[in-house]
């Protein structure tokens, strides 16, 4: 939409794809919790805040993104190192900020700064990509990923590195290194799993495969899943 002084840029395409999946999810969480609607409005209003969000960074310039990129990912780093220093400790873990009564995961701002910074970093190099930005890249994400996995963290720092490993891959990566990644990590996966890997954490990748090792501890979820599917039937219940 535009008139003569102003332009908003608008993708009715992503918009109304992520209305109606919002639209369905809360339909059914508003079936889920026996028509409780104070859930679902409270998710509503949620949902009416990430889509005011989502309009009002489309209207920025690209290029600012760009040129910000490298403060924004410093920034990123600055709230991880606040966190170590005085995040409180929740089940043995430092992962969040707290300003008086709001909190939250300084990891998640991570997630976003990481791949803008990369693809600035990546975007004017002579294709195919060089063997040289390769290296830095990985390294890059490598550091980001053990600032994120030392919280401890595991799920968010791979999440955080695979948004790197994807701005990587639409540089241009061609699919013998991606392929010979992909040995080389199934090669070193038992070194990962006896020297990086925390206790609990091995406990979760085995309970994944085999709930009933736990039944009351981390198999619970996975095995209630299992429980509502199957009364659920061919045609499930509720809506």
């Amino acid at each position: 939409m535009s008139n003569r002084y102003t332009k908003i840029y608008f993708d009715p395409y992503l918009f109304f794809s992520l209305f109606l999946l919002v639209a369905l999810g809360l339909f059914f969480l508003y079936s889920a919790s026996n028509g409780d609607l104070s859930i679902v409005i409270k998710q509503s209003i949620y949902a009416l805040l990430g889509f005011v969000i989502m309009i009002l960074v489309s209207q920025a310039d690209p290029d600012l993104f760009r040129r910000s990129s490298l403060a924004f990912i410093i920034f990123a780093i600055f709230l991880l190192g606040i966190t170590y220093l005085f995040g409180p400790e929740i089940n043995g873990a430092r992962r969040w900020v707290r300003i008086g009564s709001f909190s939250f995961q300084s990891s998640e701002l991570l997630k976003l700064a990481l791949p803008i910074f990369l693809a600035n970093f990546l975007f004017d190099k002579r294709l195919p990509i060089q063997s040289k930005e390769v290296a830095i890249t990985l390294v890059i994400i490598l550091v980001a990923f053990l600032l994120v996995a030392s919280q401890p963290d595991l799920g968010t720092g791979l999440i955080v590195a695979l948004s790197g490993l994807f701005v990587l891959f639409l540089s241009g990566l061609s699919w013998s290194f991606i392929g010979g990644a992909f040995v080389a990590l199934i090669i070193s996966s038992p070194l990962i799993w006896n020297s990086l890997l925390q206790p609990f954490q091995q406990q979760r990748i085995a309970t994944l495969f085999n709930p009933e090792l736990d039944p009351f501890g981390a198999g619970w979820n996975i095995i209630q899943s299992k429980i509502a599917i199957g009364s659920g039937g061919i045609f499930g219940k509720g809506f």
